[in-house]
């Protein structure tokens, strides 16, 4: 059983990978979907986020960063297990894709450290995934045997943004890796926020070159909340005096009102007085 904030897990999709289904997915109960059974009557059949991209990698991905967000808001999973063996077999899956498209060996390496870190994380914000499986074997010690890729990932990002036309399709993934929450080892510093801001507006910027659409106007994208709370506290003593200026004035235009309205009443009175 599921318990979520607003939502159960929901799925529209029948399958996670195209052709060939079988070379894939020996076993329907590995796909991490609910509506398996069309598969058999439909093999073209597919998620509507899947085929509508010109990224590929991010088609790939899309369903699977969905998932790992939603997953972010649930409060309670009773076969931890079985859902992460499902998001394991996912992976595994999107990786034969990968290699169906003949992406280089390298960036297929780098899209999956960095799609398993985003879901791990995801994951490891919960309650739930603090104490599971997934804290004691993460996909990113499942598929890279490593325990922490917080610093990896932006190392990654760093060495390929050296060459962004060669991996422009991987830089595409990255941003929105980070647009979606993604923190990494910023996580925890005070200025992380700002900073991951910074690299966003950096990476859309080349992006947008990469594309051949370049803003007139400089662009800042605002993907993370604001604090708006005040950084210092304000003096009693200005409180009272903005609260005593606020009562002056009421006083004064009431005062004003009720000495018209007197006059106008006594004006009255001596009119019928006469």
């Amino acid at each position: 059983m599921i318990t979520q904030t607003d939502t159960v897990i929901p799925s529209d999709r029948d399958d996670f990978v195209q052709e060939p289904i079988d070379q894939l997915v020996n076993n329907k109960k590995d796909l991490l979907y609910e509506q398996v059974g069309n598969i058999d009557f439909d093999v073209d059949f597919d998620f509507h986020l899947r085929g509508s991209g010109y990224n590929k990698m991010i088609d790939l991905a899309n369903p699977i960063l969905l998932l790992a967000l939603r997953l972010k808001k649930v409060h309670r999973i009773e076969d931890v297990q079985g859902l992460y063996d499902r998001v394991k077999n996912e992976v595994t899956a999107i990786t034969e894709e990968m290699k169906n498209l003949q992406y280089d060996s390298a960036v297929q390496l780098s899209f999956r450290y960095c799609l398993c870190t985003f879901i791990d994380e995801m994951v490891m914000s919960t309650e739930w995934g603090m104490h599971s499986i997934w804290a004691q074997r993460s996909l990113l010690a499942q598929f890279h045997n490593e325990t922490w890729g917080g610093e990896k990932f932006y190392s990654i990002l760093t060495r390929i943004m050296l060459e962004p036309e060669k991996y422009k399709e991987l830089l595409e993934f990255i941003y929105l890796c980070l647009a979606l929450g993604y923190r990494g080892q910023y996580a925890r510093q005070a200025t992380g926020v700002e900073k991951i801001q910074e690299l966003i507006t950096t990476l859309h910027d080349l992006l947008r070159e990469q594309r051949g659409e370049v803003l007139k106007k400089p662009f800042k994208i605002n993907l993370y909340k604001k604090d708006y709370s005040f950084k210092r506290s304000i003096s009693l003593w200005k409180v009272s005096l903005v609260v005593f200026i606020i009562l002056v004035v009421i006083y004064m235009f009431y005062s004003t009102s009720l000495d018209e309205i007197s006059q106008s009443v006594i004006n009255n009175i001596e009119f019928i007085l006469k």
